[in-house]
């Protein structure tokens, strides 16, 4: 095994990322004294919201791609353990190293690294072995142990199926990793931590669902089986039942923690439901916990995946923690009741885990979609202002007042003065989920808002329009016709304003025939459309059929070119970018040669800009998949940025970065704005594709850019936003 000791592929702020981190904090905190003047090598924020900063966060660190973490304390301190993943897809050749095993020393920073070819699934750390180990296991049913110190390979074991949890039972030479593997007939299995030799079976139950927590004493182990939740004594193999809440069936994790002298059994059932009940006395504490039952809430209020149903409800201290989409909730161990808001910022689809520091019971979290791992304080009271409370989905600027307009995943709507950031109105709870698209406008001095919803798995086909002053709807809401109205955009017609959407329609009798498969469809008269609403009572004015585009839209961009409106589009298959004519809808398109296959960006004074990825993920599954998740990247993994004259001529160099682009916004030609997952905004020029200025790196990566008429960028980050314009000391 190659060793080596290294920077994350996201290194750590060097001075100027540092000053321009406080800086940008200590405008999000209303702090003028530390905000005033920053100097000509910052970026300037104008003003910023400051929802995501949370007194609870301890620590934090950008460390990339995360897949899981693992906390453990030496005697020089505690240490994070982390599997990082370099890249998502299986290598051509075996030998090229997958994800990379990182141990931090927390107090110091010290980092080591060493490359894994074969990605990990679970870490863990066996601080009290005869040495310290660190312990990954693998998706080709492997277990390898490491030195902790110098991560070089102790052993490996082959446990014949997937690796589903782990624990490590004992210390010194009777320290031994307790094992449960997904789909085996065998459940539990151990091994002598120090030599890698099996140890007899004897003694371990069998079952199905195992998960594994250990008691308030150290020896004794909850399992979670089929038949309920049995505490085992690996010493003596003896084995009794504990209580779980009335109403609970198939349990799928348990945690046992001490709460005011009792010690509480938190378990956690099929459905996602919790429960915690009194060991001693068997006594439900409380009701039962269903809030992140099922998919309520469009899934942005749903247990993510990865930590249930079959893993192990995290408590810390007195909270039981719970990750969804973009937050982690925390809920009173003994009443289930909410204990404080929920944990915002670097916490999209994150990983919990429990852990304990100068004799604080904090939260590990680690999100493998913001790359950050951080420690909370359940603990710390917090007080947040009203505003999002769901990242943001979709940011709008109207002209030319430019009124920041920012929509979030569960439907909340802001609208900012851009002078000074302040609202115009309390935000506007739609209450409709997950948002997809936001568009917006300005008409007689007041701001208007459309926005679109809905993933494949739960349609949402209606356009909605919004009096953002009042904070109201703008009459009833448009039937689209099409699942999920992902594209929208604002326009002026010859007869006026108009709001277009892009989408697959069904054809007319399509809810009279037979029950089709999804593959299917496209072969049985579905086609594009694109379609024009007035802003006001949403009647159609014009409708285009795009039947010369045979996959889904994947860019919709309005512009005026030839002193003409047009609607440009892009799609997942092999076919360029069109122009059609809303004035003309009958009228054939014109296309773009040589863009065949690219998700537009935009149309920047007659240019077209779009995105790709070089390794051709962007196309097929991948993109379905993709169009699932409420999020609105341009691409799964695109980190290419291409322009192209009407003609076909590239207007530019090809613009790549290893980091995939999450948002772009386009100032006046050839000037952009390119956000990117390592965390990063950079202006850069496309004619050229040099950058213009240092990057600003974030605290986690935009999600949606906007420029004002004036050539600011308004940026949606987690739930804040900030409008900012580039440093004064140009490259």
């Amino acid at each position: 095994m190659e060793q080596a000791t290294a920077a994350s592929p996201y290194p750590g702020p060097d001075e100027i990322d540092r000053r321009q981190a406080a800086y940008l904090d200590a405008v999000r905190r209303g702090d003028a004294e530390a905000a005033a003047d920053p100097d000509g090598a910052l970026w300037r924020a104008d003003w910023a919201s400051g929802t995501d900063l949370d007194p609870r966060l301890v620590w934090q660190a950008h460390v990339g791609p995360v897949e899981t973490a693992a906390w453990g304390e030496t005697g020089d301190g505690p240490v994070l353990a982390l599997a990082i993943a370099l890249d998502e897809y299986p290598p051509v050749d075996a030998k090229l190293r997958r994800h990379r095993l990182e141990v931090r020393d927390v107090p110091t920073g010290r980092v080591r690294t060493v490359g894994c070819e074969v990605p990990v699934t679970l870490l863990a750390v066996a601080a009290d072995a005869v040495e310290p180990l660190l312990i990954s296991a693998h998706w080709d049913d492997t277990v390898r142990v490491w030195g902790l110190d110098d991560l070089a390979l102790r052993w490996l074991a082959d446990i014949g199926g997937s690796p589903w949890r782990m624990t490590v039972l004992g210390r010194g030479v009777d320290a031994r990793l307790l094992m449960e593997t997904y789909w085996s007939r065998d459940g539990l299995q151990q091994w002598e931590l120090a030599t890698g030799v099996p140890l007899d079976r004897a003694g371990l139950p069998v079952g199905s669902n195992l998960s594994t927590a250990t008691r308030a004493d150290g020896r004794q182990v909850a399992l979670v089986t089929d038949d309920g939740v049995l505490c085992w004594d690996p010493q003596d193999g003896r084995t009794s039942r504990l209580p779980v809440p009335a109403g609970m069936r198939d349990i799928r994790g348990a945690t046992l923690s001490l709460a005011g002298g009792r010690e509480l059994l938190t378990v956690a059932d099929e459905s996602r439901v919790l429960g915690t009940v009194d060991v001693a006395t068997g006594q439900p504490t409380a009701g039962l916990l269903d809030a992140h039952v099922g998919y309520q809430g469009e899934s942005l209020t749903n247990t993510h995946s990865r930590i249930g149903p079959h893993h192990n409800p995290t408590v810390v201290g007195s909270a039981v923690a719970v990750p969804t989409m973009w937050n982690v909730h925390l809920w009173d161990v003994e009443t289930l009741r909410p204990l404080g808001p929920p944990i915002t910022g670097p916490v999209a689809l994150a990983e919990t885990t429990a852990v304990r520091r100068d004799g604080r019971d904090l939260l590990l979290t680690s999100s493998k979609r913001d790359g950050v791992v951080a420690l909370w304080d359940p603990a710390v009271p917090v007080h947040r202002e009203p505003g999002h409370t769901q990242r943001l989905a979709a940011l709008a600027v109207t002209a030319p007042d430019g009124t920041v307009v920012s929509a979030d995943e569960g439907g909340t709507l802001l609208a900012r003065r851009a002078a000074d950031g302040t609202p115009l109105a309390p935000p506007l709870r739609t209450g409709v989920q997950v948002t997809r698209s936001l568009t917006a406008w300005s008409a007689d001095g007041r701001p208007y808002a459309a926005t679109g919803y809905g993933i494949h798995i739960f349609p949402n086909q209606r356009l909605y329009r919004w009096d953002l002053a009042a904070g109201s709807p703008l009459g009833e809401p448009v039937d689209t016709g099409t699942a999920v109205v992902h594209w929208i955009a604002h326009l002026r017609l010859r007869g006026g304003d108009a709001v277009a959407t892009a989408g697959l329609y069904p054809p007319a009798d399509f809810d009279s025939r037979p029950d089709e498969d999804e593959e299917a469809e496209e072969d049985h008269g579905w086609e594009n459309e694109i379609r024009f609403w007035h802003p006001a009572d949403g009647t159609l004015l014009a409708r285009i059929v795009a039947t010369d585009v045979e996959s889904g839209i994947t860019g919709l961009a309005v512009a005026t070119l030839d002193g003409r409106p047009t609607a440009v589009v892009s799609s997942h298959s092999e076919e360029p970018i069109r122009l059609y004519n809303p004035d003309d809808p009958t009228a054939p398109p014109d296309s773009v040669p040589g863009t065949d296959g690219h998700p537009l960006l935009a149309v920047l004074d007659g240019r077209f800009v779009a995105v790709r990825s070089d390794q051709g993920h962007v196309l097929g599954a991948r993109v379905r998949n993709w169009r699932r998740y409420p999020h609105s990247a341009p691409a799964p993994d695109a980190t290419v940025i291409r322009t192209w004259h009407r003609d076909g001529r590239p207007a530019g160099p090809a613009i790549e970065d290893a980091a995939p682009v999450t948002a772009f916004a386009a100032r006046t030609w050839p000037e952009a704005y390119i956000a990117r997952t390592d965390g990063t905004v950079s202006l850069t020029d496309l004619s050229t594709g040099h950058p213009l200025a240092r990057p600003l790196r974030l605290p986690i990566p935009a999600t949606t850019l906007a420029t004002t008429p004036d050539g600011a960028l308004a940026i949606g980050f987690g739930r804040d936003v900030a409008l900012v314009r580039p440093p004064l000391r140009r490259f």
